[in-house]
């Protein structure tokens, strides 16, 4: 699931620089009447010519098959500038509205009594237990702000089987956080630690080494939480959730 070439200094590049040139490098020589003829080095030596040769192709080829590709170990992403929210109760409800504040960012948005969201967390409230799935089906779609304006908002679930290094990474890149279901209880995922492969035709591959979480029921170190997938069971994970929210422009405007 979530599943370098060394450089060389300066004087090392001119002197690869040198010897390639020495190869096409002409020789001049002058013949009995004195006129100045040019001859490659190594013409006559053919051998040498061909393997030259064949050993150029034969590393072309290879740099083809591999596609050329970059290892970048110990990769950081974390979301800065999350607000500290911390649930009102231990309640899955609480702590749920709590993650989704943290991951919004946006009071009018959620989660205060008069937001756009404000029927999604009464509903969480009295819907205990709710699924995370559910959650997210209930966010998704139209909503309004207390002035009446209309928010977008886009709830993605993932479950296990369908979590991905690539997801979370790229939406860390993205600067967004998510909310993860964790061995029955509610994180916010606002960072990773990954092993990335770079490769020169642009793919990009990631392997996640841990997850920076921040536990809502906590406002001491209790919140601060790493997922370590050495040592940590993937098989507990049991889901993440990433919201967006869009406005629509006005149709006044």
């Amino acid at each position: 699931m979530m599943n370098s070439e060394s450089s060389r200094g300066a004087s090392g590049c001119r002197k690869d620089n040198h010897q390639i040139g020495l190869i096409w490098k002409a020789k001049v020589r002058t013949n009995t009447k004195g006129e100045r003829r040019t001859k490659p080095l190594g013409t006559g030596n053919w051998p040498l010519r061909t393997a030259l040769v064949l050993l150029l192709l034969a590393s072309f080829a290879h740099g083809q098959e591999s596609g050329g590709a970059v290892f970048l170990a110990n990769q950081e992403v974390r979301v800065a500038d999350l607000p500290a929210r911390t649930a009102a109760s231990k309640n899955r409800p609480a702590v749920l509205a709590a993650a989704l504040e943290t991951v919004l960012h946006d009071r009018a948005v959620c989660c205060e009594k008069d937001s756009a969201l404000a029927d999604a967390i009464e509903y969480a409230a009295l819907s205990d237990p709710l699924s995370l799935k559910d959650f997210g089906a209930k966010l998704q779609g139209r909503h309004l702000l207390s002035n009446g304006r209309p928010v977008l908002v886009n709830a993605d679930y993932l479950s296990r089987t369908a979590i991905s290094a690539d997801t979370i990474v790229r939406t860390l890149l993205d600067h967004r956080a998510l909310v993860m279901e964790w061995n029955s209880h509610i994180y916010v995922l606002y960072g990773a630690l990954f092993n990335e492969v770079r490769n020169y035709s642009g793919l990009r591959e990631f392997t996640v080494i841990k997850l920076y979480l921040l536990d809502p029921r906590f406002s001491d170190n209790r919140r601060e939480v790493v997922f370590n997938r050495e040592t940590d069971d993937l098989g507990k994970v049991q889901g993440l959730l990433s919201v967006t929210v869009t406005f629509p422009p006005s149709p006044w405007k």
